[in-house]
């Protein structure tokens, strides 16, 4: 496959990625940009291999709690820059072509929009969203990260971090700071639809 070598990435690279992932996890630790922070054990883990067409996916999703304090911006851990990443970054800016993209971000997208309208309706109407829920929201934003590009991804990322401690707030009882979290996803995802639709 040499698409890889279009778009900066290749077969070694993916390799040292996931070392690197796999050695911060088993100190209890994952990288998010250049921050390196504490994660506690997994609420879920998935792989997903696909074939369509003359393309083979594998996408690797899990979902690990943080600590309350982690959630505080001096808990964050600065990490060193990852110079894969560095090095990934300067190639995917050298490159005039559009990456391909799996199918399926359309679909993902409805997923996640359906269940963010019952779950904000619930945190609005002061009720903690179920569980189950929960989980399927957030393994669904899990998976459309494949789907992410460059130009908005940073927004996309805030974001998910206003949801997750959306969905944190109401989990404590906290519906007052629920709730402006829930609108501030909402503002996030506007002006990013309107940016880059």
């Amino acid at each position: 496959m040499n698409s890889g070598k279009k778009s900066g990435y290749n077969l070694a690279n993916i390799s040292l990625e996931l070392s690197a992932l796999a050695s911060d996890l088993a100190q209890g630790k994952l990288r998010i940009g250049s921050r390196l922070i504490a994660v506690g054990e997994p609420l879920f883990f998935k792989t997903k291999q696909k074939i369509a067409g003359d393309k083979a996916y594998f996408t690797l999703s899990f979902q690990v709690p943080l600590p309350l304090p982690a959630l505080e911006e001096d808990a964050w851990e600065e990490a060193s820059p990852d110079p894969l990443q560095e090095g990934l970054k300067k190639q995917e800016n050298k490159d005039a072509g559009h990456r391909e993209r799996p199918p399926g971000g359309k679909k993902t997208k409805k997923e996640i929009s359906a269940l963010w309208k019952a779950i904000s309706k619930e945190i609005e109407g002061g009720k903690a969203p179920e569980p189950s829920g929960e989980k399927k929201l957030l393994a669904a934003c899990e998976e459309y990260n494949l789907f992410t590009e460059r130009a908005w991804r940073a927004e996309w990322l805030a974001c998910m971090d206003a949801l997750r401690n959306a969905l944190l707030a109401a989990r404590n009882g906290d519906f007052n700071k629920a709730g402006q979290l829930v609108e501030e996803v909402n503002r996030l995802t506007r002006s990013c639809h309107k940016k880059y639709k």
